[in-house]
């Protein structure tokens, strides 16, 4: 069919079927601007990171309330239900300790 009896005939707009006037144009993009030049992917690595290191205000630690990073605040509440005596909590805090903290060299006094 020609443009010409497509203004004629009546037309059933539907799923599928947008009306005449609302769609693109030949040539017409539906994302003019494209994607933006300092658009990157972000890997789970770099998002757990970013959230990581994040700053905010923790509550009742200290009298009042005190900036530190999520890591940080989540250490200390790690730390304060070990000592209140959760052994999964404190038995999580030595596996973590093995592995990420320095191992003392054998010249090194205990």
């Amino acid at each position: 069919m020609d443009d010409a009896n497509d203004d004629a005939a009546p037309y059933a707009v539907g799923y599928g079927k947008p009306p005449v006037h609302t769609r693109f144009k030949p040539g017409q993009s539906g994302n003019p601007s494209g994607v933006a030049r300092n658009a990157k992917p972000v890997s789970l690595r770099e998002a757990f990171l970013r959230a990581a290191v994040a700053r905010a205000d923790v509550p009742g630690v200290r009298a009042g309330s005190f900036d530190c990073s999520l890591m940080e605040a989540l250490m200390m509440e790690l730390f304060r239900k070990g000592i209140a005596g959760d052994q999964r909590a404190a038995k999580l805090l030595l596996e973590l300790g093995r592995e990420h903290l320095p191992r003392p060299q054998s010249d090194d006094p205990p």
